[in-house]
């Protein structure tokens, strides 16, 4: 009787911990401002959280480009910002209307599967629809 009385107990406490777990909601990150810096376009983005620092790297995708420089920075309201740095003329060359997605971690793929992932709890986030209009010199 003892062993049974452990085990609803044990089992119980167990239980009570279950329903406390659920998924993490997938963090926001929105475009800032895009502006011209000599032969570089500054295309930043922001966070409400950090951006993770980490051995994956994060992959702007505009259309059929991948862009892979950029600078990170916690801002002091513990907000993220980050910079990814365009070639002018790679930027003057992409299409309008390019569906855009920061992704982390992931390898260079079609836009039909980026779409599929900014849907799914994976670091991936689309950031609507590219046009030359969002640069502000």
């Amino acid at each position: 009787m003892k062993y049974i009385h452990t085990f609803i107990l044990g089992f119980a406490f167990v239980c009570s911990f279950s329903g406390s777990v659920c998924a993490q909601e997938k963090i926001a990150k929105s475009i800032a401002s895009v502006k011209e810096n000599g032969e570089f376009i500054n295309f930043s983005l922001t966070s409400p959280r950090p951006f993770i620092f980490g051995n994956n790297r994060y992959i702007l995708h505009i259309g059929s480009n991948d862009f892979y420089r950029n600078k990170q920075s916690i801002n002091s309201d513990r907000t993220g910002s980050m910079t990814f740095f365009i070639p002018a003329g790679e930027f003057n060359s992409l299409k309008e209307g390019a569906a855009i997605y920061l992704t982390y971690g992931q390898p260079s793929t079609d836009n039909n599967d980026l779409e599929e992932l900014s849907k799914a709890d994976v670091p991936c986030w689309s950031l609507g629809k590219f046009s030359k209009t969002l640069l502000r010199k």
